[in-house]
């Protein structure tokens, strides 16, 4: 068989390709991850925001902590650790 490589995407989705997340039970946590995201990454974007980067920054990882990121972060690591180890 003469195969032709179609480069590293190939090799990506043949090695990960099989991941398809069970989100049912954080969707709710995953929508409200992407608001908070989409709010503070144009208020940074655009300058629009007060005191500095830094507090600002600081301010979007607090958020996203509250929104549920860690929760979300080690659910999907849990299934991808179940499908890969």
């Amino acid at each position: 068989d003469d195969v032709e490589s179609r480069g590293l995407g190939d090799v990506y989705k043949r090695q990960y390709g099989q991941f398809v997340p069970e989100v049912d039970d954080i969707q709710s946590k995953i929508d409200n991850i992407n608001e908070v995201y989409t709010n503070y990454t144009k208020q940074i974007s655009y300058g629009k925001y007060q005191g500095t980067a830094e507090e600002i920054v600081a301010e979007m990882q607090s958020a996203l902590k509250q929104a549920g990121i860690e929760e979300v972060t080690a659910a999907l690591q849990e299934q991808f650790d179940a499908l890969y180890k």
